[in-house]
């Protein structure tokens, strides 16, 4: 049983066909190496952390200069962030809010890079492992045809 509905049309003008291939002169961008931390002892243990797990992530394979720019521009709002979230108590309302409110941007511009499995899937974007494009699919095929020959061999 294929599914739930009737099935799609046969006309060429589907409404709902998969437009998210690769497009008739598309562009191929170039990925560039993840750039040196700048200062790295300015920094923080948790931003140099955050800064190394961005370098070491399978979507850093796909950035260009441009999404490492973006990256170097959050590092002091990163840096800020784990400042105040350090230093702050529980009592310190304003610390907190001004936290919340840097952390909303983080949140954004790292969204926007595919930081989440979600925002990855928005982006369609593919990956197999640390600083690796997916060349193909990444799970195993089950090969099916011995347990199919076992029931059409017996029901006949």
């Amino acid at each position: 049983m294929a599914g739930f509905g009737p099935p799609p049309k046969d006309n060429a003008r589907r409404r709902n066909a998969d437009t998210f291939g690769a497009e008739p002169g598309a562009v191929p961008l170039d990925a560039a190496e993840a750039p040196q931390l700048p200062t790295p002892k300015r920094w923080l243990k948790l931003t140099r952390e955050w800064w190394q797990t961005w370098a070491d992530s399978s979507q850093s394979a796909h950035f260009t200069a441009t999404d490492w720019q973006r990256l170097l521009a959050l590092l002091p709002l990163v840096d800020s962030y784990h400042r105040l979230t350090v230093s702050a108590n529980a009592e310190d309302t304003r610390k907190m809010r001004a936290a919340l409110e840097i952390i909303k941007e983080i949140r954004q511009n790292e969204s926007l890079l595919g930081a989440t499995h979600v925002d990855r899937l928005r982006g369609r974007m593919t990956s197999t492992g640390p600083g690796k494009p997916a060349d193909g699919p990444t799970a195993p095929v089950l090969d099916l045809s011995a347990y199919k020959e076992m029931f059409t061999a017996e029901g006949g």
